[in-house]
């Protein structure tokens, strides 16, 4: 845990999606739809290589003056390198839900405000990227997720405000600030680790 803590930090999330809505007369509404998102974080490995080498060297040189003649005294010395290599890049955790929210909203011709809160069901979570295990080794995420990560993590919950603008008769322009959190580990139940993530944001789209 602490090592990946000291090489892994959280970046960006996005999502991508569309919803379709029932709203009543009265302002309460029911949306469903679907949802992908993509949680993004960085992760900085230094490698740290020993080379061991055997050679056969000189170790000393003398001349003998009096018969004229060179000695030369040869041994096997280990000689050791170590050379230090820093690797970059990007963990990718990949969500496809299927979101059920309720809310309400006021309205009049031109704009709307309200709120909406529900849970997200994940249907799949895919991974990308390269994590240390417990036994401290690098390993690649997309050969090794079914020994790492679920394949789902189950219930997602939401809330949030919504504002819409008119463009037009036909077309509004909505902003929904939110807070997400899953309440699911990604990892599996018996692995060494519990890895949750919760997040806020603001999803934009037309209407």
């Amino acid at each position: 845990l602490d090592l990946r803590e000291a090489t892994e930090s959280t970046l960006e999330t996005v999502q991508i999606g569309g919803l379709i809505e029932l709203q009543h007369r009265s302002g309460f509404a029911i949306s469903t739809g679907i949802q992908w998102s993509r949680i993004a974080e960085k992760y900085t490995v230094e490698e740290i290589t020993f080379y061991e080498k055997i050679e056969n060297t000189l170790i000393s040189y003398s001349i003998d003056m009096n018969q004229d003649t060179v000695n030369q005294t040869y041994d096997d010395i280990l000689r050791t390198s170590t050379t230090k290599t820093k690797r970059e890049g990007f963990n990718n955790y990949r969500l496809l839900d299927v979101p059920l929210l309720i809310g309400y909203h006021i309205k009049n011709e031109t704009w709307s405000l309200g709120f909406q809160t529900g849970i997200l069901t994940n249907l799949n979570l895919s991974t990308k990227g390269f994590i240390y295990d417990e036994n401290s080794q690098l390993i690649d995420l997309a050969a090794n997720q079914k020994n790492v990560y679920e394949s789902s993590i189950g219930i997602g919950f939401y809330v949030g405000l919504t504002g819409r603008v008119a463009l037009n008769d036909n077309l509004q322009i909505t902003a929904s600030p939110f807070y997400r959190r899953n309440a699911g580990s990604f990892t599996l139940s018996e692995g060494p680790i519990v890895q949750k993530y919760s997040w806020l944001g603001t999803n934009v789209g037309l209407r």
